[in-house]
């Protein structure tokens, strides 16, 4: 017995109109209609890695509501970034339907599946997309952390992307403005694809620093093995030194003793930007600036809390993993300050001005 024949069975037997029951189906499944749409549109189901570098991509969605002999319908129009993707499962401009509710509804009482929506857009459009899976979460999601003046910290938002991109932490800054993120003094990252653009297009005052951790595991990647403890040892001389002007001065010290040993692996090294951007701070806070320590923490946490579970069935079982996660990390954090921010936060909110 489906799901919907449970509901109908129960509805009759406590005397509830029945028109409730298949307007709540009827929106789940035109909902997921829509998705699967776009996903043949685009090519590739959502979370894929065979969607990076096609050129095109989700982008979000919009609200519509859809009048039906079932009263109305809530919709979740998807886009693409492009802005290309028609949908064929409502009319462009109509707010009503006399028969596509029937059809939706007829899937529905034999127990719909993600496969027979599949075979369903098959024979509306002539093509097969594959069963949705949803990628290891801990490939796919990009977390943003804050830190407040206060020294207080907030998983602030998260994106579930196969990869990273200027759209998608574009989005994702603009999301925070309106969250209510107003100034930023300083964002940690990694040489992340596209994050300059979208800093640049709604923070464009805050500094930035790239991650030295990161940095460190690149030069010890492209050094030969005899050599690795020895390059990482003198390049973690620079973050430890009193200030910018000491740190610089070990950064070249640093540059010239490999730089006849390995020319490119220096030469590279000495055109990165934002290497040294936290020496700007209080020494107290320097530690949980050069790196993104944080944040890799944090996920070291949710991959073995997923250990048991790979793979999400779901796109909403995955969020609802994550924001429980992110709640109790939240919950805890904002009740502790961070290491070193004691006692700075009026030096940190005059930053600010």
């Amino acid at each position: 017995m489906n799901e919907l024949t449970t509901e109908i069975i129960a509805a009759l037997a406590q005397k509830q109109d029945l028109d409730e029951v298949f307007r709540h189906h009827l929106e789940i499944a035109i909902n997921q209609l829509l998705q699967t749409e776009l996903a043949e549109f685009l090519g590739y189901e959502r979370y894929s890695y065979a969607g990076i570098n096609t050129g095109n991509n989700r982008n979000g969605s919009y609200e519509r509501s859809f009048d039906t002999k079932y009263s109305q319908l809530n919709l979740t129009i998807p886009r693409d970034r492009n802005g290309r993707f028609e949908n064929h499962t409502l009319p462009a401009y109509g707010r009503h339907s006399d028969n596509l509710e029937t059809t939706v509804i007829q899937l529905y009482t034999k127990g719909i599946t993600t496969a027979e929506i599949a075979e369903l857009i098959e024979k509306m459009y002539g093509a097969h997309y594959s069963k949705a899976t949803v990628s290891n979460m801990t490939k796919a999601v990009h977390i943003a952390i804050g830190i407040r003046p206060d020294g207080t910290k907030e998983v602030l938002n998260y994106q579930v992307a196969p990869t990273e991109s200027t759209g998608i932490w574009t989005e994702l800054l603009g999301t925070l403005i309106k969250q209510g993120v107003k100034d930023v003094l300083l964002f940690v990252a990694d040489g992340l694809v596209g994050l300059d653009e979208g800093l640049n297009r709604h923070f464009p005052k805050a500094k930035r620093q790239r991650c030295l951790v990161h940095v460190g595991r690149n030069l010890t990647n492209k050094v030969r093995v005899k050599d690795r403890k020895a390059v990482i040892s003198d390049f973690k001389q620079v973050h430890r030194e009193a200030n910018r002007e000491a740190a610089e001065l070990k950064m070249n010290k640093f540059a010239n003793n490999w730089h006849q040993t390995y020319p490119k692996l220096i030469k590279d090294l000495l055109k990165m930007p934002n290497l040294l951007t936290f020496m700007d701070f209080p020494p107290a806070i320097r530690q949980s600036l050069y790196s993104t320590n944080l944040i890799e923490n944090f996920n070291k946490h949710l991959k073995r809390t997923t250990h048991h579970k790979e793979q999400f069935p779901t796109e909403d079982s995955l969020d609802r993993f994550l924001v429980s996660q992110f709640n109790v990390y939240n919950e805890k954090s904002l009740k502790r300050i961070h290491r070193g921010f004691q006692g700075l936060q009026d030096t940190l909110e005059a930053s600010f001005i």
